[in-house]
């Protein structure tokens, strides 16, 4: 086949799939294939959305899940940082809390929704601690390696963090 020829199939294929996808739900959905009340067809989905688009319900609900995303990556920033940085600058602090995040490390987050469901039940902090925690991670890693001294993070400094000369 020539290469315009591919091309075109591979942007047929392209455009395709999604409106391809949404009939094969809505026929899943509408035949009693799945149960509709659990899985509803596009259209209807497509009719609750525009109703609550038009009575307002949607910007509002759009908003607290900004506002939840929002809190819980300030915190889970904040208090990452921080832990960071205290676990960067004092070992006694790394030595108390690498073995802690060392266990924690390798069990996946779906995990701990059976915990966090029981401790916080289905509330706000429920969903303010997930979002807590996901941003967590990346901010804590960073301060720790700010801290420790060069020396520790490679066995010879880098020849573009050597002091300026002419200082």
């Amino acid at each position: 086949m020539n290469s315009v020829a591919v091309k075109w199939i591979e942007r047929l294929a392209l455009g395709s799939s999604i409106p391809l996808f949404l009939l094969m739900w809505q026929f899943a959905s509408t035949s009693g294939l799945v149960n509709e009340l659990l899985f509803p067809p596009p259209t209807a989905v497509a009719a609750a959305l525009w109703d609550e688009f038009a009575n307002g319900t949607l910007m509002l609900d759009l908003g607290m899940s900004t506002m939840r995303v929002a809190v819980g990556f300030l915190t889970g920033a904040a208090v990452a940082i921080l832990i960071g940085l205290l676990t960067g600058r004092y070992a006694i602090v790394s030595n108390f809390l690498t073995p802690i995040f060392q266990l924690l490390r390798p069990i996946p987050p779906i995990a701990f929704v059976p915990i966090v469901i029981l401790w916080f039940g289905l509330t706000e902090w429920e969903s303010g601690f997930w979002y807590s925690g996901a941003c967590s991670s990346p901010f804590g890693s960073q301060p720790i390696w700010v801290c420790i001294a060069p020396t520790q993070r490679w066995s010879a400094p880098p020849a573009r963090l050597a002091p300026p000369t002419g200082c």
